[in-house]
């Protein structure tokens, strides 16, 4: 029988962490694409937008990950989503300001698709540093129903929202969820982090590319890991794709609106789930 405690003090702060941050998340990802459809009106320009947030998933987990197995993970996490708190602090304002620069949103685009691909890293290999011995499945079953949870609940909120308030209070309140989390986090044991590298003396680039084919390395060894990368690869171009096609459709069609829009994609996500 198992007498470690699942509910630790690092585990729950973690846990109830990822649930404000995630519901942050799920608005800000379907408020920031309602931000420049209503703004551009054209499927192209939302299109690219997207294509700036998730190119930078590809390659900045490449890059991040050498300097992760050296430097804390721990700060790491915290300190991105202070960084999201004060970004979209920012977005609340300039629109509430109506203040709109396609390329100013592009450039926000680019940069939170590379902040969400490290935080990704970060947390998915500090994430088992902070469950206790024999409680794995337990923790994963949990963290594996936070997003489409948040996802579900929050996105047709967010709808509602947008139909009613406007785009500026969702943003106001996720910056505000991200800042929350962040504190939270801050709170995280500094022993917890037990499998991080030793940081040599002069972390320098020859440093830097050795770790770097250490890793591509493992990863051509390991097949089936390889594989699995690549249908995630893949996976994430066609789910991108069917959000840049739905919702232009959802604002253009008669009789259709975006609360609709939004009920649409949450019960998508219960259907990934049952």
């Amino acid at each position: 029988m198992n007498k470690n405690k699942l509910w630790t003090k690092d585990f729950s702060i973690i846990t109830w962490g990822t649930v404000i941050s995630m519901l942050g998340n799920a608005v800000s990802s379907f408020s920031l694409g309602l931000l420049v459809y209503d703004n551009t009106e054209s499927t192209l320009l939302y299109a690219l937008f997207f294509v700036a947030v998730f190119l930078p998933q590809l390659a900045a987990p490449l890059i991040a990950g050498p300097f992760l197995d050296r430097f804390s993970r721990r700060k790491t996490i915290y300190t991105l989503d202070f960084i999201c708190a004060g970004m979209f602090f920012l977005v609340a304002v300039s629109v509430s300001l109506n203040f709109f620069n396609y390329p100013v949103y592009l450039l926000l685009a680019l940069a939170t698709g590379a902040i969400n691909a490290v935080y990704s890293v970060a947390y998915d290999s500090f994430y088992p540093d902070l469950i206790s011995e024999g409680n794995f499945s337990k923790a994963y079953s949990i963290s594996s129903l936070i997003y489409p949870l948040a996802n579900t609940i929050m996105v047709p909120l967010a709808g509602l929202a947008y139909e009613t308030i406007g785009l500026a209070p969702l943003f106001f309140f996720n910056a505000v969820s991200y800042l929350i989390a962040a504190i939270f986090e801050t709170r995280i044991s500094k022993t917890a982090e037990k499998h991080r590298r030793g940081v040599p003396a002069a972390y320098h680039l020859r440093q830097y590319r050795e770790d770097f084919r250490e890793g591509a390395a493992y990863l051509r060894r390991e097949k089936g890991l390889l594989t699995i990368t690549l249908y995630f690869v893949v996976s994430m171009f066609s789910g991108m794709a069917m959000h840049v096609v739905m919702l232009p459709f959802f604002k253009t069609t008669p009789g259709l609106t975006v609360a609709m829009y939004t009920i649409v994609m949450g019960m998508s996500t219960v259907g990934r789930l049952v």
